[in-house]
């Protein structure tokens, strides 16, 4: 029986995190969108909004971070989830802390082909 609820909890970890990095992801996406008025990430545009987009598709996400990835045009986006375990507390397991990253730059490309 506690395999079993190690099982599914651990399971449910699992999909939290994918959860959590999928909205990480989409959050430095939607942050480098907004990189060519705040290339250094430091008038705001930026946070706002990756954490709006963080929010939206996870809103367990916590410690929220987001800043410059050192690289002029670029966003680091860093949270962490926490998991309530359900069956393994029986056994001692207490809750369980996802955490992910990602990072989006942008850039222009201008292309001239000359004939």
């Amino acid at each position: 029986m506690a395999a079993a609820g190690v099982a599914v909890d651990l399971g449910r970890v699992y999909v939290e995190h994918n959860k959590l990095q999928n909205a990480v992801d989409s959050a430095a996406l939607a942050g480098s969108l907004q990189l060519p008025d705040d290339p250094d990430v430091s008038t705001g545009q930026v946070e706002t909004a990756a954490k709006e987009n963080l929010l939206a598709n996870d809103d367990s996400a916590t410690n929220i971070v987001v800043e410059s990835g050192g690289a002029t045009r670029s966003v680091c986006v860093a949270a962490d989830a926490v998991v309530e375990m359900t069956i393994s507390k029986v056994i001692g397991v207490g809750d369980q802390t996802v955490t992910a990253e990602a990072c989006a730059g942008y850039n222009d490309i201008e292309l001239v082909m000359v004939l």
